[in-house]
């Protein structure tokens, strides 16, 4: 696993990723393994407001891709291989 945090495109139908432009490719979802809503640290700060982050983890070209939404900025957050 690599952890990247790294900024992407990615193409979406219904707040659902259908394709991924990194580093000059394109990666294709195959599949949606999971999907996950991680709303921040609420135990810490009551003020949460832009905290929302919609996760996926997804099979994309043989590898396991994990990105996040945060708004309308989409980061590419890991990669097994």
């Amino acid at each position: 696993m690599k952890l990247l945090l790294e900024p992407i495109q990615v193409h979406s139908v219904q707040g659902e990723p259908r394709r991924l432009d990194w580093r000059g490719r394109t990666w294709p979802v195959e599949e949606i393994l999971d999907h996950w809503i991680w709303r921040g640290r609420w135990w810490m700060d009551a003020d949460l407001t832009g905290q929302t982050r919609h996760y996926f983890r997804l099979r994309s070209r043989g590898a396991t891709l994990e990105i996040y939404a945060s708004g309308a900025d989409w980061v590419l957050s890991r990669v097994w291989d």
